[in-house]
């Protein structure tokens, strides 16, 4: 995870004897960019674009064919609203494959209103299926990837019963201001105050409703969609080694101080995503073809797909007040999957031109390529791990309690 911010400086001495309340809570504050937070796995971001292949899970195991061809326009307009392509561009008849290898938004638009409409839309009649929000469960969003590190964070899957929650805790907030608005907003900018007031109202009267924008949006990662990179990571893990949900881990054993009483850690499966074999095998094919002539074909135009092929998604994710999130969702090698590798960079840009690119300069150093640029002169040098695969023996601890270190 990448993440950039501008610190304030301050003097090493600071520590000497001990450090006052205020200077370290101003050290680790929101606007010093909170340094100590681990963000791949306290950070949540809107994943954009690699959220899709939840998405298309969800449509495809409520009904939709996996053979169809999906209507893909530059925009489309749904309940009264209209909802763009990035950049605007239509690609015509598109299978679903093509619509994660191109990143249609507009084809995921539509299964997420259609499939809001079939629930009952503004008021269901019954209990609601929310299948969207349900495949993102599956996938082990919305909840703690079980890793072995302490205050982990569960990410949001936005639904109804979410909304009203949120409504109920918010509520007497935005009655207040739909009654008082913000005049110190309107000092320097009327028209955005009395927005922000005609929304007040409407939080206060109706937002216990889950609207249809919320449900196109939800689609393609946006809205109130949050996730960590290792939950990102552990979902596009699930989908390389075949359906399989594992609890992350950093440690692999436990051994004594003087290197005796080695119990190994073993894996720990969280669930199976509830998706076929047919989806999984179908997302694990749209995926290498990102890399290859989708909207990760630039970052890897020169990398050596033949030795080691990459599968991967891009994702380019808003939030207000910021500018656009790269991210890159990936894992190597395609036909033998040992990584998977989530790149973020906040407020980077677009995830092929971005993030993508740092995913590929991770994985030349994983296996040993180099390149200067020309498509013909790719070399290969020493790879980080051997064989391009983790190590799977435990290092040797001495009596001493030295550890003796692999070799790479």
């Amino acid at each position: 995870v990448v993440a950039m911010a501008s610190l304030p400086t301050y003097d090493p001495a600071i520590w000497d004897g001990g450090i006052d309340q205020e200077t370290f809570d101003a050290m680790l504050s929101e606007e010093a960019g909170e340094p100590l937070l681990s963000r791949a796995v306290q950070g949540t971001y809107p994943p954009g674009s690699t959220f899709k292949v939840s998405s298309l899970s969800a449509a495809v195991e409520n009904g939709y064919s996996l053979r169809s061809s999906y209507a893909c326009p530059g925009s489309v307009n749904l309940a009264g609203q209209n909802y763009e392509n990035y950049a605007g561009a239509g690609q015509g008849s598109i299978t679903l494959k093509q619509a994660i290898i191109a990143s249609c938004n507009t084809v995921f638009y539509n299964f997420g209103y259609q499939m809001w409409s079939k629930d009952g839309g503004l008021h269901p009649d019954g209990e609601p299926e929310e299948a969207m929000a349900e495949m993102a469960r599956g996938y082990g969003f919305g909840s703690p990837t079980g890793v072995d590190l302490p205050y982990e964070t569960g990410g949001r899957i936005p639904d109804r019963e979410w909304k009203r929650t949120f409504w109920e805790e918010t509520r007497e907030v935005n009655c207040e201001r739909a009654e008082s608005g913000y005049p110190d907003i309107a000092e320097n900018d009327p028209s955005q105050a009395a927005y922000l007031k005609q929304l007040a109202h409407e939080h206060c009267v109706e937002g216990f409703e889950w609207r249809a924008s919320e449900a196109i949006n939800f689609s393609i990662g946006q809205g109130d969609v949050l996730v960590s990179p290792l939950q990102l990571a552990s979902a596009y893990a699930s989908i390389a080694n075949g359906g399989t949900l594992y609890e992350p881990r950093v440690a692999k054993a436990m051994v004594a101080a003087d290197g005796s009483k080695i119990e190994e850690i073993e894996p720990t499966v969280k669930n199976e995503v509830p998706v076929s074999d047919e989806t999984i095998k179908y997302l694990q094919e749209a995926l290498a073809e990102v890399t290859t002539s989708g909207t990760g074909g630039g970052a890897f135009s020169d990398f050596p797909q033949d030795q080691v092929a990459v599968a991967g998604k891009t994702g380019s994710a808003d939030a207000q007040g910021r500018q656009v999130s790269s991210w890159f969702a990936s894992y190597a090698p395609v036909d033998d999957p040992q990584y998977a590798i989530v790149v973020l960079v906040s407020q980077g840009g677009t995830g092929g031109e971005t993030a993508a690119p740092i995913a590929r300069e991770i994985y030349e150093g994983l296996y040993g390529f180099s390149s200067t640029g020309d498509t013909e002169d790719v070399k290969e040098g020493k790879p980080l791990l051997p064989g391009g695969k983790p190590h799977t023996e435990l290092p040797v601890v001495r009596q001493d309690g030295s550890i003796e270190t692999l070799e790479p």
